[in-house]
């Protein structure tokens, strides 16, 4: 990259991080926008992974909370004791710019696997409120990355060596 063009991308970062949230995503700022307030804490649940060739994860450990915010919507992390954790974010209450993401972890001979939905997993939700959070998600094409390892700005982060892409089904659900 020349000079002009590192001054350009230089000047449009200051400029973005001067306006906030405002001009990026025509949010208010200040004053005008209140932080996000807790709705619920959801007290039980479970997440089942189905994986392509039948294996079934169940996910029996649901996180402290709170779990589902004003603003922002759904905050919940499910896990099991093989290692395997499920985050379901932005059901719910979630600004017109955010759906639910999943991200998958996985600890696995001391290493910290992740992958996340983005584009490849079509979740559906069929309750958020502040008495239960319940949905399903179909997800293909997952791969697993390094998540101590992956550069901050990757666009694609590095695949773990090894590992094939892989498809999975979950059910999930918490409930105060």
């Amino acid at each position: 990259m020349g000079g002009a063009a590192a001054g350009v991308v230089v000047l449009g970062l200051v400029a973005l991080s001067s306006a906030g949230c405002e001009l990026l995503f025509g949010m208010p700022s200040g004053e005008d926008f209140a932080a996000p307030s807790p709705l619920a804490t959801y007290a039980r649940g479970s997440a089942t992974l189905t994986l392509e060739d039948g294996t079934k994860i169940v996910l029996d450990k649901l996180s402290a909370g709170p779990h589902l915010w004003t603003t922002y919507g759904s905050e919940v992390r499910w896990s099991g004791p093989d290692g395997w954790h499920l985050r379901m974010s932005g059901a719910g209450e979630a600004l017109p710019f955010m759906g639910p993401q999943l991200t998958f972890d996985r600890i696995t001979d001391g290493e910290h696997w992740m992958t996340y939905s983005s584009d490849a997993c079509d979740v559906k939700i069929e309750v958020a409120d502040p008495k239960a959070i319940r949905g399903t998600a179909s997800c293909e094409g997952l791969r697993w990355v390094d998540a101590l390892s992956t550069p901050l700005l990757a666009d694609v982060p590095p695949p773990i060596e090894g590992q094939p892409r892989f498809d999975l089904t979950v059910t999930f659900e918490a409930t105060s």
